[in-house]
């Protein structure tokens, strides 16, 4: 799991646990993590408590978008330095 962001977002919901709208003046905030899974390679996004949310801000990773010099491509790179960058198509 790599964690893209951590954010917060208002939501109302109904008796039964259903969002109607996701403002609004009573509407509460929760904390929400986006992460990219790495087996199944979807972005998904759930619901976390503040000691959560605190902890994975500290985890948070960067991604960079870069262009080869041998093939003209653009890949992402997560946490690379610019001396370590290695192209997933040219190798």
């Amino acid at each position: 799991m790599i964690v893209i962001g951590v954010s917060n977002r208002k939501i109302r919901t109904q008796k039964r646990g259903k969002p109607v709208n996701k403002g609004g003046e009573r509407a509460k905030r929760y904390n929400f993590l986006y992460y990219y899974d790495e087996n199944s390679g979807k972005f998904n996004a759930r619901r976390i408590n503040k000691i959560q949310a605190f902890w994975y801000k500290l985890h948070k990773k960067k991604t960079c978008r870069y262009v080869c010099s041998t093939c003209d491509r653009s890949f992402k790179g997560i946490n690379q330095k610019k001396k370590d960058i290695k192209c997933p198509y040219c190798d």
